[in-house]
């Protein structure tokens, strides 16, 4: 039996433009939210951050580079100011707005 060969998915290969890394964000932050999974936002500000090269977003972000690989792995506990310097770094703001459906209990 032939095996098929595969490649390893990395997002930040189709984040091309910023449009895309804006709605990639909201779509990850939204799933954070609804199985709150703190991994999943924080894989996705990796993935985005990638995009716009990891030394430039933590230069940005006023961190050096193996500072903001810490702050970003699956098992990391970042605190709200970092994760906001991050996303400032790459030109984006964290917004609260209305869910669209009915809200639940908060837990």
């Amino acid at each position: 039996m032939i095996m098929a060969r595969t490649m390893p998915f990395r997002p930040a290969d189709y984040l091309t433009d910023e449009s895309t890394v804006r709605e990639y964000l909201k779509a990850a932050l939204h799933e954070a939210q609804v199985y709150r999974d703190t991994k999943i936002l924080l894989q996705a500000l990796n993935e985005a951050a990638k995009t716009y090269g990891l030394a430039e977003v933590a230069e940005r972000a006023g961190l050096n580079r193996e500072a903001l690989s810490d702050a970003l792995r699956p098992d990391a506990e970042p605190g709200f100011d970092t994760i906001a310097r991050v996303a400032g770094a790459m030109g984006l703001e964290l917004t609260v707005t209305d869910r669209t459906e009915a809200p639940g209990p908060v837990a």
